[in-house]
């Protein structure tokens, strides 16, 4: 019997992220038999999956952070990686339009399957904006395979040309949908359990950080306040913006109104609870969190800067983010009697099932190694 494909992941952490999630839905149902996992990370503290991911079966390897003052101590462990792990013929970079120095260093090591995974379609103004459109400039040079979760994160990173001719190849940002479906019992029990009986609960997953538009979020749930004394945010999920939002929430006198859940491994619990999904993201590649939410039956209130592929369902409205706070309140509350039902079948369809997706990427890895 033939060994298995060994892939290295590259990552920044395991934690409870969107990228994360999928990766770890792939890994959980991938055969096993035909594909296996290692990971990569640019962290030395402990990733919210790294248990899991050793309890079946995968190796967890740790370097310093991509870092402008780490950068030839970087480049010297990159190296050394992989000149130890000659095992590995297929390195999946899920950093975005960080991977070139990843994929420098596995071209160097005649690596011969290098994959450049775009996760996003857009990048936050800040002091690491340059780096990584420099990045982006020399990416192609050192990637053979592109992936992308939408197209517009395609064309994001690796250009319009490169999409138009087909050689970026869509990889849907694909679920467990059975587990998030949704169902009517676990829906009572949790909102008994949660003490949300007789309360409008608007949802929100995601970190804490600039694309997800938190300040926003919490500016139209204000108004929807106003309108709904009965109204309740959660939101769930960590970051490095949360104290900022909690400042917020405090600030604006809705203490005992928002829930903080924090990163949870019963996320879809969550979403059964919702009755609106809320999600004013600036940019996204595709976000998981929207096909969960739609998974679940949730209509979602959605910023028209997200890609259109998100809507797999008549659930989503895109609502543009030039519109003001109160007019995605009421957007919201136009859902407020909207009655949920299974749309299993409908994600399934569209190829959003972890489980095709599964069997997709075991016949591309191993068509890539036979050439």
């Amino acid at each position: 019997m033939a060994e298995p494909i060994k892939v290295l992941m590259v990552v920044t952490q395991m934690d409870r992220g969107g990228m994360e999630s999928r990766v770890m839905d792939i890994y959980r149902a991938i055969d096993k038999s035909k594909v296996t996992f290692d990971f990569l990370c640019h962290r030395q503290e402990k990733g919210d999956y790294d248990d899991e991911i050793l309890s079946m079966g995968g190796s967890i390897y740790k370097i310093c952070s991509m870092h402008p003052k780490n950068y030839f101590k970087y480049k010297a462990q990159l190296r050394r990686f992989f000149k130890e792990h000659r095992e590995y013929k297929i390195v999946h970079c899920q950093l975005s339009a960080m991977s070139t120095l990843v994929l420098k260093a596995a071209r160097e090591a005649k690596v011969p399957i290098r994959i450049a995974h775009s996760r996003t379609a857009g990048a936050k103004l800040d002091w690491r904006l340059p780096i990584r459109y420099i990045s982006k400039l020399f990416l192609k040079k050192y990637a053979t395979d592109y992936f992308a979760c939408s197209k517009l994160a395609g064309k994001w990173l690796f250009g319009s040309r490169a999409l138009k001719t087909g050689k970026v190849k869509i990889i849907n940002n694909a679920i467990d949908v059975i587990k998030f479906t949704y169902n009517e019992e676990a829906r009572q029990l949790w909102r008994d359990k949660l003490g949300l009986t007789n309360k409008f609960v608007v949802g929100h997953v995601g970190r804490f950080s600039y694309p997800k538009n938190h300040s926003f979020l919490i500016s139209v749930f204000l108004e929807i306040k106003k309108q709904r004394e009965d109204a309740l945010l959660i939101l769930v999920g960590d970051g490095e913006l949360k104290k900022e939002a909690q400042d917020l929430v405090n600030s604006l006198g809705l203490d005992k109104s928002v829930l903080f859940i924090g990163s949870v491994s019963n996320v879809a619990d969550y979403y059964q609870v919702f009755d609106v999904f809320l999600f004013p993201s600036f940019y996204e590649g595709l976000p998981g969190a929207v096909i969960e939410a739609q998974a679940a039956g949730i209509p979602c209130v959605i910023s028209s800067a997200i890609t259109e592929e998100v809507k797999i369902t008549e659930l989503v409205e895109f609502i543009n983010l030039k519109r003001n706070a109160l007019y995605w309140a009421n957007k919201v509350l136009e859902k407020v009697d909207y009655r949920r039902s299974n749309t299993y079948e409908l994600i399934s369809q569209a190829g959003f099932d972890v489980r095709t997706l599964c069997k997709e990427l075991e016949r591309y890895y191993l068509y890539r190694l036979k050439g």
